[in-house]
């Protein structure tokens, strides 16, 4: 229930559309003959055109955030790197043999260089779909593609297929960490991990307790 309403509540408050109904409002009330108020929503819409389009109001924003949480120097062990899902279309790589790429395949890059240093860590990729009506494929199939043309040992590879948001990518990935430790018989590897601009704040009510964030 949360889920679906997180995505509805994100559908109608997204800065773009919020622009697009300005937009739709102002012409609405132009053809009424409403010339005021379809001048009200043109500023409106110039307005938030400016401070999200064209001024670097976000990136200024998620700038000062990250600052206050410098990244530490990589630790001496790490027994799990995980990895969150970062908006992959799998359904393009099905049809075209290639991923789509986006901002977030830095994830899959970032995971990739932990595992470099870390090479007895396991890997898990959490990623389902983050589509409110779901999607055919899920987003751990074009991490797999990825990772493999990485030169990763998929023997190292565990994927979590099943998650839509952060709360179920820790939820999902803890406990797809523990089976496959009972399975092999190692204990649990206890990660944490967080996106690029997500604060250690944050993430304290969502990851299991162990080792400070990387």
């Amino acid at each position: 229930m949360f889920f679906s309403v997180s995505k509805v509540f994100w559908l109608l408050v997204a800065p773009s559309h919020v622009l697009g109904l300005l937009v739709l409002a102002a012409a609405l009330f132009a053809l009424a003959g409403w010339a005021r108020m379809a001048r009200n929503f043109t500023v409106a819409a110039a307005l938030l055109l400016l401070a999200a389009g064209i001024l670097p109001l976000g990136t200024v924003m998620i700038r000062a955030l990250e600052d206050l949480y410098p990244r530490p120097a990589w630790p001496a062990h790490v027994e799990g790197i995980l990895i969150l899902s970062a908006g992959f279309d799998t359904a393009t790589l099905k049809k075209r043999g290639v991923p789509a790429t986006n901002a977030g395949e830095m994830r899959v890059v970032g995971g990739f260089e932990a595992a470099r240093r870390y090479p007895r860590a396991r890997v898990v990729f959490s990623g389902g779909s983050g589509l409110l009506g779901g999607a055919a494929y899920s987003e751990a199939e074009t991490a797999r593609y990825i990772f493999a043309q990485l030169g990763l040992d998929p023997a190292r590879l565990l994927l979590e297929t099943h998650s839509r948001n952060t709360y179920e990518n820790i939820l999902y990935s803890k406990a797809l960490a523990h089976q496959g430790a009972a399975r092999s018989g190692r204990r649990p590897p206890p990660f944490k991990c967080r996106a690029p601009w997500r604060s250690p704040a944050g993430w304290n009510g969502r990851c299991c307790h162990g080792p400070p964030i990387i």
